[in-house]
């Protein structure tokens, strides 16, 4: 298998992006051929992007969501003759060099079938076991993952009805049902950002990942939907749900009632079928 740089491509989702943001990109053009930049904000950034060497503006105008950002790059990158694509969040980096290793490390894994390359996330939790180059696992978050073109025309675009949360969850399920192995390169480290940040509770030292009340509107709707649409997974999205009520129920004191609000309607409207965009 070869990843030739000159043929692959960054896909970096904006919102609200700063300043900070400009930095992480201008980090892996040195690496790759070119950087779509798909910027979900209400508000214009190219004068923000003006200066990223190799980068392409894409103004996805209002909100529409992870999964569309997302569609909205790789199809770009692939109309241009791009023949891989990685994709980050904002709030990912990568330098430039691990990116160069990132690369070469995919192209030596002779593992067979595979749909997507991910470096190990680190957000504050423990740090891989490097002494395992090469780590099946079935399910990644999206950002740092490396897919080429043919695999994303074969398995087909994100879903947009989910909008936001489990969309790369998704993505892997399906990967899995078309027969590909999702591996993870534990010597490549990305930093990366989840939620609000985690926060330990100040009596049973509980620790979690803090989401707002939208999200959890997101997440509950969603993992209701993955529970139909993949029966499979079925048990590992129930005991999330158990995890994540039990959680808000006991631990989760800001703005609780709100996010169980949030929570009660995201069942509404999984029963009504009333996906995508909340507003």
């Amino acid at each position: 298998m070869i990843i030739p740089p000159e043929h692959t491509a960054a896909v970096v989702i904006w919102f609200h992006p700063t300043n900070q943001h400009v930095a992480h990109i201008q980090e892996y053009t040195s690496a790759i051929k070119q950087v779509y930049i798909v910027d979900n904000s209400e508000e214009d950034h190219s004068s923000l992007a003006a200066g990223i060497t190799n980068g392409v503006y894409l103004p996805n105008g209002t909100n529409k969501g992870i999964a569309s950002a997302l569609n909205t790059g790789y199809e770009h990158a692939i109309k241009d003759g791009m023949k891989w694509i990685i994709a980050f969040d904002q709030d990912s980096r990568i330098p430039a060099s691990l990116l160069t290793d990132f690369l070469h490390l995919c192209e030596s894994c002779d593992i067979p079938n595979v749909g997507i390359f991910a470096p190990y996330p680190y957000y504050g939790n423990d740090l891989p076991n490097k002494n395992v180059t090469y780590e099946k696992r079935d399910l990644v978050i999206t950002s740092g993952t490396l897919m080429s073109a043919e695999t994303y025309l074969q398995v087909g675009r994100f879903r947009d009805d989910l909008f936001i949360d489990l969309v790369d969850e998704e993505y892997c399920l399906r990967l899995k049902r078309h027969g590909k192995e999702i591996v993870m390169v534990n010597s490549i480290v990305m930093e990366h950002s989840l939620g609000n940040g985690m926060i330990t509770t100040p009596f049973l030292h509980h620790r979690f990942v803090e989401h707002n009340a939208l999200r959890h509107y997101y997440i509950v709707r969603n993992t209701l939907v993955m529970m139909d649409d993949y029966p499979e997974a079925r048990a590992h999205y129930r005991k999330q749900l158990i995890k994540r009520i039990k959680r808000l129920c006991l631990y989760d004191w800001h703005d609780k009632w709100q996010k169980i609000k949030m929570c009660m309607l995201a069942y509404s409207d999984y029963k009504q079928n009333n996906m995508g965009s909340l507003g």
